[in-house]
């Protein structure tokens, strides 16, 4: 004892400091430890998340530190006082707040039984990568025609618009990540608009690699809609671009002027793929690109990493 109390006066801590907490706080037997909770007003709010998970947790605190402290009690290898040292007890936590909300997928679970729960409100939360599907209440007794005929509806091919890329003297393939080097104005202004609005956009390819803005019969009728991943600023005002291509389609229509093609397009069915091979090369491709942007000193980086082929 007397050698941790030269440590800790010229060093500031010793072996076993836990020995000593209760006596550096000026705290009673039995009193429990200071938290972070008692530096917040008297009126504050708590929000516990995820409460089926936090609050067992919080409860069981208290019991397994003190099984560990007790075995080192008991053989001499802490003071009794290091038993001071410990987490809240859950009725000790139970008293530093006036105000709480439990948040929970689970309020059946038993934690819930002993608490003041004073109302519960549901609330469902659909992810928002989901689209809402839409839903009409009709009539029990439509007719069979009406029905078919919606059902029929229902399964005709949805045209989309999208702007569009046009690519010279290179390909990109659904499931695949690759990047592509622009310089057209048209082009850039294509992607900005797609990241600033976090949409997709149309890789059309051209027929004559020559023509600055192409002519609708330049391009093929059949592209791939590809997501942005990365963007580079080049010196050169152009731009490289690290994209993942995601389905293809058959283009119904182009509209082209000097600032923007866009295109009306249906989605066809997807072949299959080596996926382990793809995978592979995606890394390689988001390594080389990584390499490549730090070698730039204008870089435009998200913060979202790219999915996986299987993600796709």
């Amino acid at each position: 004892m007397t050698y941790d109390i030269e440590m800790i006066r010229e060093l500031g801590h010793c072996s076993g400091i836990e020995n000593y907490s209760r006596y550096f706080d000026g705290r009673a037997a039995g009193t429990r430890p200071f938290c972070l909770l008692d530096y917040f007003p008297e009126d504050f709010l708590m929000f516990i998340d995820e409460s089926h998970v936090t609050l067992p947790h919080t409860r069981a605190m208290y019991a397994g530190d003190r099984s560990r402290k007790d075995a080192l009690v008991n053989y001499g290898f802490r003071l009794p006082s290091a038993l001071e040292n410990r987490p809240l007890k859950f009725e000790e936590f139970e008293q530093l707040y006036k105000g709480h909300e439990i948040a929970s997928h689970t309020f059946t679970h038993p934690h819930l039984n002993n608490l003041d729960m004073g109302g519960i409100a549901y609330e469902v939360i659909k992810d928002r990568e989901l689209l809402e599907e839409k839903t009409e209440i009709v009539d029990t007794g439509i007719e069979e025609a009406l029905l078919d005929a919606m059902v029929i509806e229902d399964f005709e091919p949805e045209e989309k618009v999208m702007r569009v890329v046009p690519l010279r003297g290179m390909m990109i393939y659904p499931n695949t990540e690759s990047h592509l080097d622009l310089g057209r104005k048209f082009s850039v202004n294509a992607v900005q608009e797609c990241m600033r609005a976090n949409e997709s956009l149309l890789l059309a390819f051209q027929k004559n690699a020559d023509a600055g803005l192409p002519e609708a019969d330049n391009l093929y009728e059949i592209g791939v809609v590809a997501k942005v991943r990365r963007t580079i600023n080049l010196p050169t005002e152009g731009m490289r671009v690290l994209v993942t291509g995601l389905y293809p389609v058959r283009v119904l229509e182009y509209h082209i002027d000097e600032n923007e093609i866009t295109a009306h397009f249906e989605e066809l069915p997807e072949p299959e793929y080596d996926r382990n091979a793809l995978e592979v090369k995606a890394r390689a491709i988001r390594h080389q690109f990584e390499q490549y942007a730090k070698a730039l000193s204008t870089v435009y980086l998200p913060q979202v990493s790219p999915p996986s082929v299987e993600s796709v």
